[in-house]
């Protein structure tokens, strides 16, 4: 509630503000309840409180820290 109630207040004070994001779903550390949440907050926006969303999934290059858990992530982001 706290970024709806600030956006409010944005576009109250300067009218005309175009306010965009990313939305970036599938970190490894992501849980089920954390991509819910996400998709609540965006189900609660009313029209036009963004000029423009992005989603995308997390991005995962080769190295030391990818592993089989990263991977399975990844497919996950890309359910999502």
């Amino acid at each position: 509630e706290g970024y709806l109630a600030l956006f409010k207040k944005l576009r109250e004070r300067i009218p005309g503000i175009a306010i965009r994001s990313t939305f970036i779903s599938g970190f490894p550390t992501e849980t089920e309840e954390d991509f819910e949440g996400m998709k609540n907050f965006l189900r609660r926006l009313k029209p036009n409180t963004f000029e423009d969303i992005f989603a995308a999934i997390a991005l995962f290059r080769p190295g030391p820290a990818t592993n089989i858990d990263t991977y399975i992530k990844r497919k996950e982001g890309k359910r999502k």
